[in-house]
């Protein structure tokens, strides 16, 4: 399993959202960044996007009673 994916199920529903409101404002100030030509990785973006996702996977598989055991 994903390092980050094992990091990310470790945290409380209420660490994961505001995790996820922390990638949203950078991914925002990133793409700021990116059309003034200030933003030197853009490969940042893509990073935020996947994490965004797969935060909102494990709230979504918590909210629906999925088991998150993958054997």
């Amino acid at each position: 399993m994903n390092k980050k994916l094992e990091k990310f199920r470790k945290l409380s529903d209420d660490q994961l959202k505001k995790t996820l409101e922390d990638h949203y404002s950078e991914q925002f100030q990133d793409m700021i960044k990116l059309k003034t030509g200030q933003l030197d990785q853009t490969n940042k973006i893509k990073l935020h996007r996947k994490s965004i996702a797969r935060i909102k996977t494990i709230l979504n598989e918590r909210d629906s009673g999925v088991s998150s055991n993958e054997n």
